[in-house]
């Protein structure tokens, strides 16, 4: 079929016109004129009321109305709250629910007081039943404890708040020293030539001849001994020549004859099978001329302080007689207890007291005689 004009008709379906066939003429409808329009004024109102016969309008004032005041409901005959609220009726379509009011103010500020009511109830609740309550049950299971009670302050005694005015009792004043006003010696040196078997410190004190007395040791010993004695005062100064023989025999060792010794002399003691006796070897001062002094010597004879150098009770007093003491001049002086001797002898510018002739010949074989 190449070279001829292929067509094919299609049929329509029911009701259809077929593709190829030619549309019917339609005839256009004509469009209507627009509406008119007039514009509506406080001028064409009035003409019209007049032209349907109404008369013009005035303006219209309301009457004064009192409104009536709300009759007063007795608080016994009031409602309950909700109780005029309709209880809307059950429906049958499950879907329908009743509209919900929305919550008054009055109704929201009730439930928060009802509910801080509610918590306080129970807060007060549970304290009552925790601090009493529970250890009701509790006070068997634990155990005691035992408390201390504080100690209280004493009671003031009523004197305290007395109003008479107590009496303060002088407070004791203390006691002086009687060492004060004494010039005591820095240091000491020992005068004999062969050193004693022994040195012992004593301590007076005070400047008494009892203390002097008391301090010595004395009493019999079996080996002979010459023990050189030191005395000090408490505060440690050594105690002068001058205060010691004044303390012996005051009536002769009077300032003036003391003056002319040296302060610093030596005390001894011999001791013996026969006691303890007590002497003291005292230099002269090196400007001091030996000539009065020894002049002098002889007011010692008749002095009643004798008794003072001896350190226990030598009985009673002899007659004075000449002796010697390792070679040299003596005067002594015997007593009725055995051995008791008085004696006085210059070795040479020394002058050498002693209560015993073998202590007085020990004595003078030290100091270098």
């Amino acid at each position: 079929m190449e070279g001829s004009t292929f067509s094919q008709k299609i049929g329509a379906g029911e009701g259809e016109s077929p593709l190829g066939a030619p549309r019917p003429q339609v005839e256009p409808r004509p469009i209507p004129p627009p509406p008119s329009l007039e514009t509506r004024t406080f001028a064409s109102d009035l003409d019209s009321i007049r032209t349907s016969g109404g008369s013009e309008p005035t303006p219209y004032t309301p009457a004064a109305t009192t409104p009536p005041k709300p009759a007063a409901i007795p608080i016994a005959e009031a409602a309950p709250l909700g109780a005029h609220l309709p209880v809307p009726p059950a429906s049958a379509d499950p879907s329908f629910s009743s509209p919900t009011l929305p919550p008054s103010a009055t109704g929201g500020g009730k439930r928060v007081f009802v509910a801080i009511l509610s918590f306080l109830i129970v807060i007060g609740l549970g304290a009552v039943g925790y601090f009493f309550i529970y250890p009701l049950f509790t006070a068997e299971e634990e155990a005691p404890v035992t408390v201390t009670p504080t100690p209280s302050a004493p009671a003031l005694p009523e004197e305290i708040f007395s109003d008479e005015v107590a009496e303060v009792p002088a407070l004791e004043a203390p006691a002086a020293d009687p060492w004060s006003g004494v010039l005591t010696l820095s240091s000491h040196r020992s005068i004999f030539q062969i050193i004693p078997d022994t040195t012992t410190e004593l301590i007076l004190a005070e400047p008494a001849l009892a203390a002097v007395k008391s301090s010595v040791p004395s009493g019999a010993v079996a080996t002979p001994l010459l023990s050189e004695t030191v005395f000090k005062t408490p505060s440690g100064g050594f105690v002068p020549l001058s205060v010691i023989a004044s303390l012996i025999a005051p009536t002769f060792f009077t300032p003036e004859r003391l003056a002319a010794f040296n302060d610093d002399a030596a005390y001894y003691t011999y001791a013996a099978p026969n006691g303890t006796w007590f002497g003291v070897a005292m230099p002269l001062k090196a400007d001091v001329p030996i000539g009065p002094v020894q002049d002098g010597m002889s007011a010692l004879q008749a002095d009643p302080n004798l008794l003072n150098f001896f350190l226990e009770n030598p009985g009673e007093k002899g007659v004075w007689a000449d002796g010697r003491v390792r070679g040299k001049p003596a005067s002594q002086v015997s007593f009725s207890a055995p051995d008791a001797v008085f004696s006085y002898v210059w070795m040479g510018r020394t002058l050498l007291l002693s209560t015993n002739l073998t202590g007085a010949e020990e004595a003078a074989r030290r100091l270098g005689f």
